[in-house]
């Protein structure tokens, strides 16, 4: 799909910038992808006084502007923060990586597409972001990375989790060893106003999970989940923080959506890439591994393998700390720690994971940017919400007969491969209690469906 789009203003400069030499532009050859503001570019140009002819490929983010809103603070504030973490973040933590002597291929910018330049306006003395804001990066789909089209395997969920440990030791030793550094150098960024997108219309996660329940015939199990997720937001709300041990800067929308992974002849996967930097923050590591897990791992590796999981990121994160000589100061990060955060964290974050799955699900992208739903949302939403509730509501005796109902309902799924390319459908003659129901499970492979058949 072509854009209107012509050129990229400031294109030239940062360029110039970028190659540290003058630049004459031949031509822009400009694609858009699923989101308007989003942008594919091939740009050929000539160096200084050279004849000679070269090409660069690049991802162009443009800011997004909301035709029926004057200002949008959220989408000002998301790109500026990305520009900065581009431009002054990730040279900070990688400079600071580099006298710590870390081996130069676990640099902290190794975890990210290169920057080829970042502004929010070719107006040097704007701060704030305009139609001529450009974050332009290396087109990594040319060296072979793409975003996952299913959920991740347990191979490519412990490469995922092994920088994810990477991402967060970086700074929480730059914060431990070197305070005063931390401060000046990272924090300045982490102060801008918090992004947080509004629920988009009928995205709010109460309605959402309401909607497909009822689909899908467990109307019935409406009231409990809305409690369970009401008091999940209602702690999240008070945002009482006590303690910062675990806190680091975040990526705080660490989901598939914002990956990208290349793999050999075989499927085995090989890299990864962090992208979508507008919402990162100062708070607890396991937001980012909780919700990772939560939304796009593979429904049979997480139930089978969830406390493996959790375990596998706990020792790389320890590991990647011992390289900064933090000494001493790792003793708060012991195990039984770890674990006793993943159980309050996970009570917090329900909410918001399961807002989550409405992006990770969706089967495309309005012009404005909002996720298109329809029956593969709906499929993919009571897989991930039958595992998610399980795993993450223990608080009262009425929130474990809902997780024991829905552990019962997602045993029928943990033995096959379920990715969002599947569709799923339920008998709807019988309505009548879960309980009293037996849940058969075909799997058709030529049709790549699964039938759950539910009968007496």
């Amino acid at each position: 799909m072509a854009t209107t789009k012509e050129r990229i203003s400031g294109l030239r400069m940062i360029l110039h910038n970028y190659y540290n030499t003058e630049v004459h532009m031949v031509d822009e050859e400009l694609s858009i992808l699923e989101k308007p503001t989003c942008i594919e570019l091939t740009a050929q140009f000539r160096k200084g006084g050279q004849s000679n002819l070269e090409t660069l490929a690049c991802f162009v983010k443009l800011c997004e502007f909301d035709t029926g809103i004057t200002i949008n603070i959220d989408q000002l504030t998301g790109f500026k923060k990305e520009v900065d973490f581009y431009r002054f973040v990730i040279p900070a933590l990688t400079k600071y990586q580099k006298r710590q002597k870390i081996a130069s291929g676990s640099h902290y910018y190794y975890l990210f597409p290169k920057c080829i330049g970042a502004t929010v306006s070719i107006l040097c003395d704007r701060e704030v972001p305009d139609e001529t804001g450009a974050l332009v990066l290396e087109n990594i789909k040319e060296m072979g990375y793409r975003v996952p089209d299913e959920n991740l395997d347990m191979k490519s969920c412990k490469l995922v989790l092994s920088q994810m440990a990477r991402m967060h030791a970086a700074p929480l030793a730059m914060k431990l060893v070197s305070l005063e550094e931390y401060k000046a150098q990272v924090v300045p960024y982490l102060l801008n106003t918090c992004y947080r997108k509004t629920p988009y219309r009928h995205f709010d996660a109460r309605t959402l999970t309401a909607d497909v329940l009822q689909m899908y015939d467990l109307s019935d199990s409406i009231s409990s989940t809305d409690a369970v997720i009401e008091y999940s937001k209602s702690i999240t709300d008070l945002n009482i923080i006590e303690d910062d041990t675990w806190f680091t800067l975040c990526h705080s929308d660490f989901t598939i959506r914002n990956l990208m992974m290349t793999y050999d002849l075989r499927g085995n996967p090989q890299g990864c890439k962090i992208i979508d930097w507008k919402c990162y923050s100062y708070s607890h590591c396991c937001d980012d591994l909780l919700l990772f897990l939560f939304t796009s791992v593979e429904i049979p590796v997480l139930i089978e393998c969830y406390s493996s999981l959790l375990d596998y990121y706990y020792t790389q994160l320890i590991y990647q700390l011992k390289k900064y000589r933090v000494g001493k100061k790792i003793g708060p990060y012991t195990k039984a720690r770890f674990l006793g955060e993943v159980h309050m964290q996970g009570q917090k974050l329900l909410a918001q994971i399961v807002q989550a799955l409405a992006y990770i699900t969706c089967e495309g992208y309005k012009e404005n940017g909002e996720p298109i739903l329809g029956p593969l949302f709906r499929t993919s939403f009571l897989l991930e919400l039958i595992t998610i509730l399980p795993t993450l509501i223990f608080w009262s005796s009425e929130h474990i007969k809902l997780s024991l109902k829905f552990r019962k309902i997602r045993s029928v799924f943990s033995k096959i491969k379920i990715n969002r390319c599947f569709t799923l459908t339920m008998n709807k003659k019988n309505k009548h209690n879960m309980k009293s129901k037996r849940i058969e499970l075909g799997y058709q492979k030529m049709k790549n469906t699964v039938i759950v058949r539910v009968g007496k």
